[in-house]
């Protein structure tokens, strides 16, 4: 606490992803190898709520589509991977899920009003 009121606010924040991320990895494991799943999803939303939030980055495409995914029924967790090189959006689903494409928002659906397309795979 004491470095983190002699930092600057934006590198304050970073530093809280990185130890808050060493501790939600190790929760991780730890429910990975238990079969908590539902935990083990929780984990991730919160990974990429911080990565968002703290760690500021993420494009606006793939924050949209983690945004919409946080949204859907069914989805245990998940989160986006490689913001600056386009990246991928990653959702946790039970295994016998079944969703649909067309029960997706019409924004997924579609590659309108992007410079780039986007893609969504679950």
């Amino acid at each position: 606490d004491k470095t983190r009121i002699e930092m600057p606010a934006r590198f304050a924040r970073r530093a809280e992803h990185f130890y808050s991320e060493y501790r939600r990895v190790r929760q991780g494991v730890t429910a990975w190898e238990t079969g908590n799943l539902k935990l083990f999803g929780k984990l991730s939303f919160d990974s990429c709520e911080s990565s968002i939030h703290n760690y500021e980055c993420g494009s606006p495409e793939l924050i949209a589509i983690y945004d919409i995914m946080r949204t859907l029924p069914g989805i245990w967790g998940g989160r986006f991977s490689g913001a600056g090189f386009k990246g991928a959006c990653i959702a946790i689903l039970p295994t016998r899920s079944r969703l649909r494409r067309n029960s997706l928002p019409a924004t997924l659906n579609s590659s309108q009003n992007t410079k780039r397309p986007s893609s969504a795979i679950l």
